[in-house]
């Protein structure tokens, strides 16, 4: 089983990331589904999707597990923001194929994102970062891949619609360090609230989550 790892950031919250390289049929003996659950599985017509689908299932089931908590399936809000069917833990998803990513916590927001750095950021660079956040990354497309994973991360932490990357979403200045932490910022109606985000690089991809 490529469980590439489960880690407790603190007694609450617990960060999974699995490696997918099993097909279909492997994968669906790790996990009971209904057939409600199997229609909605069936709604991807790529297998890539199905296996993305699948493989968080597991790996969000696994982590519900180290609390002791029964994984009844998941169920999404109005504004698309998973949850635990049945359960008030707070969970965030993330999938760059061959990779997922899981956070789970027992009570507060959280949120994941995991990327591979590619190129095509660079073209898009303008349309989610600052003009202060588009001087200190410049080109650099780790950097950017950072910043698009911390935003998302943010993005996923509210939990709601309607927010601008460039604007209601923005980073304090990080290095290039292949791990360290980035201050993030949540401003909405003339409010700001801090997170502190963990980033990890690797020869595969790049990961953020928060840890406070």
């Amino acid at each position: 089983m490529p469980l590439d790892k489960i880690e407790q950031i603190n007694p609450s919250r617990l960060v999974g990331i699995w490696h997918i390289s099993e097909n279909l049929d492997q994968l669906l003996q790790l996990i009971s589904l209904t057939e409600a659950q199997l229609a909605e599985m069936n709604l991807y017509k790529v297998d890539n999707k199905k296996l993305e689908w699948l493989s968080a299932r597991i790996l969000i089931k696994l982590m519900a597990a180290q609390f002791d908590s029964q994984f009844e399936g998941l169920i999404k809000d109005e504004h698309g923001k998973p949850s635990l069917r049945n359960s008030t833990y707070q969970i965030s998803l993330s999938h760059s194929y061959p990779y997922v990513a899981a956070i789970i916590d027992k009570t507060k927001d959280v949120g994941i994102d995991i990327e591979q750095p590619k190129e095509k950021l660079q073209r898009v660079a303008h349309r989610f970062l600052s003009k202060t956040e588009l001087e200190f990354i410049k080109d650099d497309t780790t950097m950017l891949c950072k910043a698009w994973c911390g935003k998302e991360t943010l993005y996923k932490i509210y939990g709601q619609r309607g927010l601008i990357f460039s604007k209601n979403l923005l980073l304090e200045p990080y290095d290039h360090a292949n791990s360290g932490t980035i201050t993030g910022n949540i401003i909405v109606n003339g409010s700001t609230k801090k997170h502190k985000l963990e980033y990890k690089v690797t020869e595969d991809y790049v990961l953020t989550y928060n840890v406070s």
